[in-house]
């Protein structure tokens, strides 16, 4: 349920606006200005795997300089679309419904802690020592490494998160239809928490559509 997408630019500005960082070094300084003119131009999705756009541009930041990159969640409720939107731009060969990444497109506010929750982090293990491996920290930011890259914060704990303008890359975390969220069949997943999570509208988002 989670899929690995371009962080584009949000059409209709639909992100949080964060306060300016008074003391950064040069070179953050220089990663992030990177980053931002990056986020204009990415690819879309389907014309060219993030695989692909890793491995082209594994030698300039800020690839060279993250062999573990951090990257923020966005959580996509329960809110059914039209069988018009569902099917849009959609070829004939798929069954439209069947995937909730056509199915479910309202989600939460880009760049909060609400919904969205903890980073999701990809590692290049040909950059990473066996012995860092050995100290897993968690499965968000798993090695040392993760913990030093990207600005952020989460205002309820003492945790990090990554800022949504900040990076390349970002997951999308689809909540899915009740039955597939209650097929595991898990004690905290109940109807009134699903339905509670599921009613989250900031908007929608289609970036992810192209793949079809």
């Amino acid at each position: 349920d989670e899929y690995l997408v371009f962080n584009k630019l949000d059409k209709v500005g639909n992100e949080r606006k964060y306060e300016e960082v008074k003391r950064i070094g040069k070179h953050r300084e220089e990663v992030l200005e990177r980053v931002k003119t990056l986020r204009g131009d990415l690819s879309e999705v389907g014309s060219e795997s993030i695989a692909h756009y890793a491995e082209r541009y594994k030698f300039e930041l800020p690839w060279i300089v993250e062999p573990c990159m951090p990257l923020p969640r966005l959580f996509f409720g329960s809110i059914e679309s039209s069988e018009a939107e569902v099917h849009e731009h959609v070829p004939n060969i798929f069954d439209a419904k069947k995937f909730d990444t056509l199915r479910y497109r309202k989600h939460a506010k880009k760049g909060e802690w609400e919904n969205n929750l903890y980073d999701k982090s990809i590692v290049d293990l040909s950059r990473i020592t066996q012995k860092a491996l050995k100290n897993i920290v968690d499965p968000h930011r798993p090695i040392v490494t993760c913990l030093k890259n990207r600005d952020g914060y989460i205002p309820q704990t003492k945790s990090k998160i990554s800022r949504i303008d900040q990076t390349l890359l970002r997951v999308h975390h689809y909540v899915g239809s009740w039955e597939s969220f209650d097929a595991k069949k898990i004690t905290r997943r109940s109807r009134e928490k699903y339905d509670e999570k599921g009613r989250v509208d900031f908007g929608t988002d289609d970036d992810i559509r192209p793949w079809a």
